[in-house]
């Protein structure tokens, strides 16, 4: 077994100034309470325009791209000389609508970039949620509705389309759990249309949500029968609908409740397990589905790492993506990466302010961020003490 504490290749680039700044910038980052008020405190500087956003910029690059078509292939390019391959997010108001989408595959495409893999695509930024609720549900459409409906199917068949075309695969998710199988039949039906020779079409199952487990199994054994390849996504946390501070106010019975009913799960050992479960069935089913897993777990990963390996699955596997957030954990994906495992670096596009906003946002979602930024902290004061201990011998 390997560690993701090997640091030197990470940091090689990197001064003691800048990796003293960056732990500086970590360690408040992985504090619940420092990290919204230091947020909180950018977004006021940014807004009445003191030090030119020096700290939002400077975060934001760190963690995100904007919609400059060489910055993107440059994160692209040093990111597969690194050996990641780069999956890229569009995030905030700017950077979601269907024209941006199109002319960002367009734009990759022209400039010949190695590398570029995955495009995710939020349901809820090209479509009312409102509706996607009622096809959800069953619910009666009218006419605009439908229309809406209708529209947002027609954008991505489209989308899968030029993906196809691109050699580009299309990662579909959804923040809301009332949304997702309205998502699921559009996904299954692109998935049966252009998940043939290659896998375009992914769906995003978020292990917060009941019953993902039972959803993944059922779009395995209905492409068995139909004769496609299912893209499957997982992911811990990435709902709107997961609110940590409920989880000490719901005894076991309501959260076994939850459970039951399909809505979300907000056990944190019944997620790490979910997680367990699920990953073992789609190994053991690896030849007949492709997996896109999004994690920052060690744990999870060294778990995943030793299922591939007991089972005889190569880090190489075309069919394995292990994917991060862009700048939040070089150390992890570095290390699998030069370990052979095909992984990936998720870019949210988008500029300075949103990054901010998106940022903040992920706290409220995701509550294992601080975590992840504690890691990132460790694996830069270990690089510190590394070089203190070089030059003193």
């Amino acid at each position: 077994m390997f560690s993701f504490y090997a640091t030197e290749q990470v940091y090689s680039q990197h001064s003691k100034l800048k990796l003293r700044f960056e732990a500086i910038l970590y360690f408040i980052l992985s504090g619940k309470y420092s990290a919204k008020f230091f947020l909180f405190i950018i977004s006021v500087l940014s807004f009445i325009r003191i030090l030119d956003g020096f700290p939002s910029k400077y975060i934001a690059r760190k963690m995100s791209c904007s919609n400059s078509i060489q910055d993107i292939k440059k994160i692209i390019t040093h990111g597969y000389q690194q050996r990641l391959y780069s999956c890229l997010q569009p995030v905030g108001s700017t950077y979601t609508n269907e024209q941006y989408v199109f002319k960002l595959l367009d734009d990759i495409k022209k400039v010949d970039v190695t590398g570029f893999s995955h495009v995710m695509i939020k349901a809820e930024d090209f479509i009312d949620p409102r509706v996607l609720k009622l096809v959800s549900s069953d619910g009666l459409l009218n006419k605009q509705d439908g229309e809406q409906f209708t529209k947002f199917s027609n954008f991505c068949n489209e989308l899968c389309l030029k993906a196809s075309t691109n050699g580009v695969s299309i990662v579909y998710y959804t923040m809301l759990s009332s949304c997702s199988s309205a998502l699921q039949a559009i996904t299954q039906e692109f998935m049966a249309k252009y998940n043939t020779e290659n896998v375009t079409v992914f769906q995003l199952f978020q292990l917060c949500h009941a019953n993902s487990l039972q959803n993944i199994v059922q779009l395995v054994q209905s492409s068995n029968s139909k004769g496609f390849t299912p893209g499957i996504a997982i992911a811990k946390y990435m709902s709107e609908d997961y609110h940590p501070k409920q989880v000490m106010k719901k005894g076991p019975n309501e959260l076994d409740r939850d459970f039951q009913n399909n809505y979300v799960c907000k056990s944190y050992q019944l997620i790490k397990r979910t997680f367990y479960e699920v990953s073992k069935y789609l190994l053991n089913n690896i030849d007949n589905l492709s997996i896109f897993i999004i994690s920052h777990n060690l744990d999870n990963l060294l778990y995943l790492a030793s299922l591939m390996e007991s089972m005889g699955i190569s880090p190489t596997c075309n069919r394995i993506v292990i994917s991060q957030r862009y700048g939040m954990t070089d150390h992890i994906s570095s290390n699998l990466a030069a370990r052979g495992y095909r992984t990936a670096q998720i870019v949210p596009l988008c500029n300075n302010d949103e990054f901010i906003g998106y940022l903040r946002n992920l706290y409220l979602i995701d509550p294992s961020l601080t975590n992840i930024f504690a890691e990132k902290y460790y694996s830069i004061r270990k690089e510190l003490r590394q070089r203190k201990f070089e030059y003193n011998n």
